[in-house]
């Protein structure tokens, strides 16, 4: 139940104003809430945990999609301001067109190295060097 979400804690205008009344409130509500997030998290260990194709791509995708979706929000909707259209389409709009954007740019910079560098992608530029080579290369 969470508490006092339609009122059924109204103790009166004379008993609210007391502190430890207000205290007990506060400790009851904000424990209610703890204990709402810890079994949602709970659920979400015990039911979401798995993995398919999808989320080992959107895994590796996450921080340029993150880098790249501020870019193209800004571009995008500077662009669609001067169509004047409709707020709620021209939202659709941003948000249809920026996914697009960052799927297209996404899938360009993962052919070539130094774009996969740039945007934190795994890969072979700059060279990787093992413990050994660098030692060896400091003599």
């Amino acid at each position: 139940m969470l508490f006092d979400r339609h009122d059924f804690l109204n103790i009166g205008d004379e008993l609210n104003s007391l502190f430890v009344i207000k205290l007990t409130h506060g400790i009851l509500l904000n424990t209610n809430h703890w204990a709402w997030i810890f079994a949602l998290v709970g659920y979400a260990g015990r039911y979401l945990n798995f993995s398919n194709d999808f989320l080992k791509y959107a895994n590796k995708a996450i921080l340029p999609w993150y880098i790249l979706h501020q870019t193209l929000i800004i571009i995008i909707a500077m662009q669609l301001q001067t169509l004047h259209i409709h707020p709620v389409i021209e939202a659709l709009l941003l948000i249809t067109l920026t996914t697009i954007g960052c799927l297209i740019c996404y899938e360009a910079l993962r052919q070539f190295s130094l774009l996969r560098w740039l945007f934190g992608l795994k890969t072979s530029f700059p060279l990787n060097f093992n413990k050994k080579e660098l030692a060896m290369s400091k003599h």
